[in-house]
């Protein structure tokens, strides 16, 4: 990540030093950040994704530092920089409805069959789970 607002920020977590020079990897969850590198080899480096990419608006889930996992929505486009480089900005959006503490998600890793990400909804209290009960 070359830069990100404040509002990224917050929405993971994060203060900006902390993520400026990482993968954006760090703000997915495992069983998605683990595939990320292979698809962008794949799709950018073998020009199955032209230099005009533009990705329609979809959901998705982020991990939060504390290791929770938010439904948002994520839209990519890529844009030429100054040196005529392509690079990526990414438009996060979150619909704080979702994020309520009635709503529990739990991502589930049909290959391992086991969960590898969960959010803090009050399932978690009732179930008596930590976060870190899942790393």
């Amino acid at each position: 990540m070359t830069n990100l607002n404040m509002c990224a920020c917050r929405i993971f977590g994060y203060v900006k030093k902390e993520l400026l020079g990482l993968k954006i990897n760090k703000l997915m969850p495992a069983m998605f950040s683990q595939h990320h590198d292979t698809f962008l080899n794949t799709n950018l480096l073998e020009n199955k994704i032209n230099s005009n990419f533009d990705l329609n608006e979809i959901s998705a889930f982020g991990l939060h530092k504390n290791k929770y996992i938010f439904p948002m929505k994520i839209k990519v486009i890529s844009i030429p920089n100054i040196l005529n480089q392509m690079q990526y900005l990414a438009k996060i959006t979150i619909d704080k409805r979702e994020i309520s503490s009635d709503i529990g998600y739990i991502l589930i890793d049909p290959k391992k069959k086991h969960i590898t990400a969960i959010n803090s909804g009050t399932f978690l209290f009732l179930l008596n789970f930590s976060l870190y009960d899942f790393d």
